[in-house]
């Protein structure tokens, strides 16, 4: 490299030419510097450096170093990857891990604040390097070449550290280089919790399938009890779970089951245009009974026949928090039946982003299968799956008066982090503004802070509203009330930071129809 780059300058200099230009000069030019504008300017420059830095704490080593070889020191490639540091519960590809642990070359693009950008979320809210995406794949580069121990591995601090992600796959779509930070950090996180356990919050929230089910069974007395002001002290006392934060009602009984009574009660599609396996996921199964029915309205009303397969609910908590028994337990449950329903020739639609997430990429990590692949492949977002109907003009039309109820509204729509990544996050708009004229207005403010279980516990409830103060700045500006999003998360957040109504877009779709 140092041949290279003597040869190079040397050129460069003979043409007349400077060996840099709006990318400065860094370590690797810093051996020219000397060469190129002589002693008297250097002495100089190294004047200047001693009187505000006289303990060269601002960019050690660039630009003034005497050292001829500093360009081929401290290279991240002089340590290697150490293979008992690569070991997981996890399963990958070949080399994957390697490749994504060695990505990041450092260029900074995660610590910017551009509008238009998610990434990173939580380096937003806080402002520090070590929150940064930047800062988690190094560290844990620095981890896996064994520059750091197992004590420091296991210490409170980086437990702490493993705490700075949200699972929001920003970085995956807009990193440069790809870098899905994500699962680096849930990957380590495994490993964490193999060596030291689950906290006692995770461990519940692991587990939210079966509260979520209880609460269903004794509503609407579980719906009281969690409106009361002791409860939640003693929710906060005893779970970790934020007072601060109020639960979502629950539903009698499960969608699953009242769901397959509608369809049976149904008229079979003489002729469907398509087959759908309703993959529901906790909330349209406990809380959000409406949700569950308006999705079967819309497909049946398009002439696709709809079945609702056992299942149980994507388990998001235990992959993020490291519960790898737990999550590959559930995964392998659903598998069983959804796997069926593919070779039937149903795809696997979610109205959950985050579900769909889960098994179009997530699920390959904990099930090695040809079965868990054909999964991923025949797995859609709700309102992408229509969209795309749509685009081939398969999706009934229909004329609507201005003056109808459904349409009297304003609304403002707000993307998902995890639509983005299983497909287009501008889906819904595109289709209520094609198929229904409805004219939806994008808010565009970022992460709502409360991904998934993460801002429920109390000791993320103040990041989860740092995270999302620049969407409750926009919420507050807004010339309506009336938010569209496909997240149930993104709901109750927006819910507690203001006074709007949320609803998925597949509700004013069942609405259109209806009219």
């Amino acid at each position: 490299m140092q041949t290279i780059a003597n040869e190079v300058f040397e050129l460069v200099c003979s043409l007349g030419g400077t060996m840099s230009g709006e990318h400065a000069n860094g370590l690797v030019r810093t051996p020219f510097i000397k060469r190129q504008y002589g002693d008297e300017y250097y002495n100089l420059l190294r004047g200047i450096k001693n009187i505000f830095d006289p303990n060269s704490l601002m960019n050690p080593g660039k630009i003034i170093n005497d050292d001829p070889d500093v360009m081929i020191k401290n290279l991240r490639a002089e340590f290697k990857l150490s293979p008992d540091r690569l070991k997981t519960d996890l399963q990958f590809e070949k080399d994957e891990l390697e490749i994504e642990l060695q990505q990041c070359y450092g260029c900074g693009l995660c610590l910017g604040r551009d509008p238009d950008l998610r990434m990173c979320p939580v380096f937003r809210a806080m402002g520090e390097e070590l929150a940064s995406s930047r800062a988690k794949a190094n560290i844990l580069h620095y981890w896996a070449t064994g520059q750091l121990s197992d004590e420091d591995f296991q210490s409170p601090q980086f437990r702490k550290f493993l705490d700075l992600c949200v699972n929001c796959k920003a970085c995956l779509l807009e990193c440069p280089s790809g870098v899905d930070v994500s699962k680096l950090m849930s990957t380590a996180r495994a490993q964490f919790v193999k060596r030291k356990g689950l906290r006692k919050t995770e461990s519940l929230l692991t587990r939210n399938h079966y509260l979520s089910m209880m609460s269903s069974i004794f509503s609407p007395v579980s719906n009281l009890m969690m409106r009361l002001s002791i409860f939640k002290w003693l929710l906060e006392k005893f779970t970790g779970l934020s007072r601060k934060r109020q639960m979502p009602s629950f539903k009698r009984g499960s969608f699953l089951r009242a769901g397959c009574k509608y369809l049976t009660a149904c008229k079979p599609i003489d002729n469907p245009i398509d087959k759908v396996a309703y993959f529901v996921d906790t909330y349209a199964n406990y809380n959000d009974h409406e949700l569950g029915f308006a999705v079967i309205d819309v497909l049946r009303y398009n002439d696709i026949e709809v079945i609702l397969p056992e299942q149980r609910p994507a388990p998001l908590p235990a992959i993020v928090y490291g519960d790898v028994k737990r999550a590959r337990k559930d995964l392998s449950y659903s598998l069983k039946y959804l796997v069926k329903a593919v070779r039937d020739g149903y795809k696997i639609v979610c109205s959950e982003p985050s579900a769909a997430l889960c098994l179009k990429q997530e699920l390959r990590h904990f099930v090695d299968s040809e079965d868990a692949k054909l999964i991923s492949e025949n797995t859609y977002e709700l309102m992408n799956y229509l969209y795309s109907l749509h685009k081939e003009g398969k999706l009934k039309q229909r004329q609507v008066a201005a003056s109808s109820e459904a349409w009297r509204w304003q609304y403002v729509y707000h993307s998902p982090c995890h639509l983005a990544a299983v497909g287009d996050g501008q889906a819904s708009i595109k289709l209520l503004r094609e198929l229904c004229g409805l004219n939806v207005v994008e808010l565009n403010a970022g992460c709502c802070g409360l991904a998934g279980t993460f801002g429920m516990q109390k000791k993320n409830y103040e990041l989860s509203e740092q995270i999302a103060s620049g969407l409750k700045e926009v919420l507050e500006k807004s010339p309506t009330k009336n938010v569209l999003t496909e997240c149930a998360a993104c709901k109750m957040q927006i819910e507690h930071l203001s006074d709007c109504i949320v609803r998925h877009p597949i509700k004013v779709l069942a609405e259109f129809y209806r009219e």
